[in-house]
């Protein structure tokens, strides 16, 4: 049995979707998206009955499906403001409004290849836990607190608590649990108590049952359910940075799975993107250009594209300050058009926003939307501290700062989480405090030369004339010919308008001005 409506052919026996006679190529989840549609014949399908339908039940995120309804919409030719074909019920699910007729399919036509999955699947199993008694729900609550806040983290899909614990009683081997729950990786752990302290361990898997991230953590049990909240918060700011590393290492090359091209492409431009290097933002640029070639309207790509695009002028890297900064926006333009409810999509265009516009209030709302669906979310924090810095808070933005290094405290960007703790500080007149931070910054992070800007400004301002002397040489040394004017042309327009103070110490310091 086919369906034929508004012009449209779906065969579910061959796999196949047509447009206008066209066919198209569909990632599986689209192509059962819509079949459910269509099987209903115009009724309405809930959201929970999308979730079955399409996802076996995993416990999805709003984001995920409004990533794929757009993805059908597109399909079926619905430019999803007219809602012609398929139509949101808000608060209730999804309708076809177009009539469906059902035909006998075309079966002499090939299958259709399957598509990729488009992002990881991880599983949180029952920790282990030799409880007290029969009432004792230590583990399981700290499993269902994990459980639930991953699954507003973004960027992988948590498969629902009730299908893991299903496998509770048989403790299989980690690939046999990995392939019964179709997931990639594994979440499992022990839970020790003894009185009122308690150890937890943590341990993250790939499928293969190889460890890819393992914590310990000490606590003492004053507050159950503050307890769960420590433990998920902290589960949840480290492990999707190890998640990502894992990810970025399959997308290499050396993992088993491969994934749909586009999310493979954004994951390979992300080393590049925050090592703070212009060269290596030339290979970030280069790769999310390919990604979107792919996918014109993948969010990811469009995000993180206009986040390293806006980098060059920001870090000075760009002969073209202002033509760099004019597409970053139109990318997180069309980005924002796009997000749903995708925390690192929201947070990569919040930090556009704020190197690139003089406005305030979009970065900001951005990065606390971000941070509504997942307070988890170090870079968020991070970005939410700039953004912070540039609204003139900056006793905010330390607060903000510290988060995020609690969350993630071996995150690729921790760097410049320090570096924004030490702005913020110096936006207070706390150079004694600011300049060692920044100093200690730069030794470990000896490439982020653009830093040498702040730190000859603040050295200046504190009255260091030969250490403000030795931080300009480093910055011109990085950046032959740097003036004021070439300065203040790249740098974030919030500095330029909103930090004099910043521009009379790099003066103070000798850099020239024409």
């Amino acid at each position: 049995m086919a369906y034929r409506f508004a012009n449209c052919l779906l065969d579910p026996d061959q796999h196949r979707f047509e447009r206008d006679g066209e066919a198209v190529h569909l990632e599986p989840q689209v192509f059962d998206l819509i079949r459910a549609l269509a099987d209903a014949g115009g009724t309405l399908v809930t959201r929970e009955e999308l979730i079955e339908r399409v996802w076996g039940g995993l416990n999805i995120s709003d984001a995920t499906i409004s990533v794929r309804i757009s993805a059908a919409r597109r399909a079926v030719g619905d430019t999803g403001k007219d809602q012609s074909v398929i139509e949101t019920v808000q608060r209730r699910g999804f309708r076809l409004k177009a009539p469906v007729e059902r035909t006998e399919g075309a079966r002499e036509v090939a299958a259709a290849p399957t598509a990729a999955a488009s992002v990881p699947t991880l599983a949180v199993l029952p920790f282990a836990y030799a409880a007290a008694g029969p009432s004792d729900m230590l583990a399981d609550g700290i499993v269902d607190e994990i459980t639930g806040v991953l699954s507003r983290v973004g960027g992988f899909d948590v498969i629902a608590r009730q299908s893991a614990f299903a496998l509770r009683d048989e403790s299989p081997e980690i690939p046999v649990a990995a392939a019964r729950l179709g997931a990639d990786y594994l979440v499992e752990g022990t839970v020790r108590r003894a009185g009122e302290r308690v150890r937890i361990g943590v341990d993250m898997t790939d499928a293969g049952g190889r460890t890819v991230w393992s914590a310990r953590f000490d606590e003492r049990i004053d507050d159950l359910f503050d307890l769960q909240d420590r433990i998920a918060m902290q589960v949840a700011g480290q492990l999707p940075v190890r998640l990502r590393s894992a990810e970025i290492e399959r997308a290499r090359g050396a993992g088993p799975r491969a994934r749909s091209p586009q999310y493979d492409l954004v994951l390979r431009a992300m080393p590049h993107f925050w090592a703070h290097r212009g060269e290596a933002n030339v290979r970030a640029v280069e790769l999310l250009r390919e990604a979107l070639a792919l996918a014109p309207d993948y969010v990811s790509a469009l995000a993180y594209l206009a986040w390293a695009l806006v980098q060059k002028p920001s870090y000075m890297w760009s002969d073209t300050p202002r033509e760099d900064r004019a597409e970053a926006l139109a990318l997180a333009h069309r980005a924002a058009e796009l997000v749903g409810e995708d925390p690192p999509a929201l947070v990569a265009i919040s930090a556009a926003y704020s190197m690139a516009l003089t406005e305030r209030a979009p970065a900001l709302a951005f990065a606390r939307r971000a941070l509504a669906i997942d307070p988890n979310n170090a870079w968020g924090r991070m970005r939410l501290g700039w953004a912070l810095i540039y609204d003139g808070k900056p006793e905010e933005a330390l607060a903000e700062f510290e988060r995020a290094r609690q969350l993630s405290p071996l995150d690729p960007f921790t760097f410049n989480m320090n570096i924004g703790a030490a702005v913020a500080q110096s936006r207070l007149d706390r150079l004694d405090l600011a300049i060692p931070l920044l100093e200690d910054t730069l030794v470990n992070a000896p490439g982020v030369s653009w830093a040498y800007r702040l730190l000859a400004s603040m050295h200046a301002r504190a009255g260091n004339e030969a250490a403000a002397a030795d931080a300009l040489a480093r910055l011109v040394a990085a950046y032959p010919g740097l003036t004021m004017k070439k300065l203040l042309e790249s740098v974030p327009p919030t500095i330029v308008e909103f930090d004099p103070g910043y521009q009379a110490g790099l003066r103070m310091a000798g850099l020239p001005e024409e």
